[in-house]
Formats: structure tokens, C-alpha cells, sequence
């Protein structure tokens, strides 16, 4: 998930520069298949980390001691990966709805309403806000391996 933020868009900046249109349409596409695949992904692994609550609170691995509290480190862990919805929704959409906003105009009239210097900052601001949002699951991630020891 971080690949986007590290290596997709300065790819994209270098392949649209100075082309709003291009840039638009590439972002547009990146965030229709992160759409459809990344929130998936995490209720999947969230579900995962409560399965494996579930299972370390009442399976036989209570009658370990390291283990008797490994159920919160699993809480933990698929709270952690969930937050990146909560993220998306409250802190990234108006970023999004500005981007989607700017990519309707071009399908619309050929031309980005926007300048190229309001797109590139719009587009730097959500590879910030996605890097960020990249870290929840990978700290879900490492607090969950902390559930097995």
C-alpha cells in the first residue's frame, strides 16, 4: 500500500508533468483500484486479528501465561489496521472530492479548471495523507506479530 505513495506518484509527476489532464487521469485510476481493493484488504485482516482474539481468549493457549494477554495485543493490532477507514473518510475526503472535482472537469470541458500548481499541491497532499494512512496497517501488522510471543 505504500508502494503508492513512495514510488507511484513521483512516477507520475514525472510521466504528466506539466499535464493536469494526465496527472488527473492517473491519479483517478490509482484511487478507483485502491477504491474497489485496500478497504477490503483491511476488514479482511481486521476480522483476522479478532479471530485470532477470540481464539487466544478462549483456546488452550490461556494456560500460558505470556499468552493469557496476547487477546489485547490482537485488539489492538485490528484497531490499528481499521483506523485507515476512519482516516480515509474524515481526514483524506476532502482532499479526494477536490482531486475527483478537478478530474470531472477535465472530462467534461478537456481542460482542468485548476491550475497545474493547484493540482500538483492537491496531488502532494493526498501522497502525504495516503503515506500516513499506509502506516496503520503496517503497525497492525507489528503489534499483531507481538500476539504470538
Amino acid at each position: 500500500m505504500m508502494n503508492i505513495a513512495i514510488l507511484d506518484v513521483p512516477v507520475l509527476f514525472e510521466a504528466g508533468r506539466p499535464n493536469s489532464s494526465v496527472v488527473l487521469s492517473y491519479w483517478a485510476k490509482m484511487y478507483e483500484h485502491g477504491t474497489r481493493l485496500y478497504p477490503s484488504i483491511s476488514v479482511t485482516v481486521g476480522l483476522l486479528y479478532f479471530y485470532a482474539l477470540l481464539h487466544s481468549k478462549g483456546g488452550s493457549r490461556l494456560k500460558s501465561s505470556s499468552n493469557r494477554q496476547s487477546w489485547k495485543v490482537y485488539l489492538i493490532a485490528a484497531v490499528a489496521t481499521l483506523t485507515m477507514i476512519p482516516w480515509t473518510l474524515l481526514v483524506m475526503m476532502p482532499t479526494n472530492q477536490s482531486l475527483m472535482a478537478a478530474r470531472e472537469s477535465v472530462v467534461n470541458s478537456g481542460v482542468a479548471e485548476a491550475s497545474w500548481e493547484v493540482i500538483e499541491s492537491l496531488v502532494v497532499d493526498w501522497q502525504r495523507l495516503h503515506f500516513i494512512r499506509s502506516l496503520f496497517p503496517l503497525a497492525g501488522s507489528l503489534i499483531g506479530m507481538l500476539g504470538d510471543f
